[in-house]
């Protein structure tokens, strides 16, 4: 399960994509009556990970790092979550028979090659 802060940050990217321009933290933070203090964070986060940027001045705020088909759900997971596996197959495919290696070892490869295609952390 994630968190809130992912599903904020998630409904904040989709404002930012409709948009187009920055829109300031406490707007975004008032649209979903969130607490403006805790959604700052949410959106610090995603100016780390590349994925929006924050933009000076009295017209400033937020606003989408580029374009928004170049997000991904798993950018802003990471973004928010950290870069910590969704999943490491050790509990039911651990147990299974060797007949299901190769199973975890597809699963593993699949969220490698998925992990490799999302843009790095900064």
């Amino acid at each position: 399960r994630m968190g809130q802060g992912v599903e904020w940050a998630l409904h904040c990217c989709l404002n930012l994509a409709w948009v187009g321009d920055a829109v300031p933290g406490a707007r975004l933070a008032g649209f979903y009556d969130l607490p403006p203090a805790y959604l700052n964070k949410q959106l610090q986060a995603l100016v780390r990970a590349g994925v929006c940027e924050s933009v000076p001045g009295p017209r400033g705020g937020f606003r989408l790092a580029r374009p928004a088909d170049e997000v991904s759900l798993l950018d802003v997971v990471v973004a928010v979550e950290g870069p910590e596996d969704a999943f490491r197959c050790t509990s039911i495919l651990g147990a299974a028979p060797s007949v299901h290696a190769s199973a975890r070892a597809a699963l593993s490869e699949s969220y490698i090659e998925m992990r490799s295609h999302s843009p790095p952390r900064s």
